[in-house]
């Protein structure tokens, strides 16, 4: 019987797996341009399992996790604005990606991260508003109010530029 319970670590890890694929996406949609959104998932996952080793005490791994991206994506977006702009990164990156992939780019840049994510958890994963106020760690008012900012500004910005 206790050779049973000393492979519960291997059970853990298709969670692992399965909360990476999950999360990565998020990871990319609110990514400030020019940093890889597996950069940022990874360093989710490096700050969360320091704290919460297996992710022991936490109830919804998911939610957690895609809090904790959202605020290291968010870090990194400060961090981002105080650096000179035109790096070498974000040139680098532009020249990587088609025209319509860097359209798409372009216009979620206008957006605030938390605006991105609030976009992607509602209409790409298809969460409820209260779902991805959970996620996001704030209100359901919140997170129809930074919806509601990000289409109006989607909206202005296509307004004034024909694509």
């Amino acid at each position: 019987m206790r050779a049973v319970s000393e492979h519960r670590p291997a059970q853990t890890e298709p969670d692992f797996a399965d909360l990476y694929t999950r999360l990565l996406p998020l990871a990319r949609v609110v990514a400030p341009p020019g940093i890889d959104g597996a950069d940022v998932l990874q360093e989710a996952l490096t700050r969360t399992l320091t704290r919460h080793p297996d992710l022991k005490g936490v109830r919804d791994p998911g939610a957690y996790l895609g809090r904790v991206v959202v605020n290291v994506a968010s870090s990194w977006a400060r961090r981002s604005a105080r650096e000179p702009r035109g790096s070498v990164a974000m040139v680098d990156m532009v020249d990587q990606v088609s025209v319509s992939e860097g359209e798409v780019e372009r216009l979620l840049g206008t957006l605030a991260p938390r605006q991105r994510a609030c976009l992607y958890l509602r209409f790409c994963e298809d969460r409820s508003v209260d779902e991805t106020a959970d996620v996001l760690g704030c209100s359901s008012g919140t997170v129809k109010s930074q919806t509601s900012k990000a289409l109006s500004t989607l909206r202005e910005v296509l307004e004034g530029e024909p694509l």
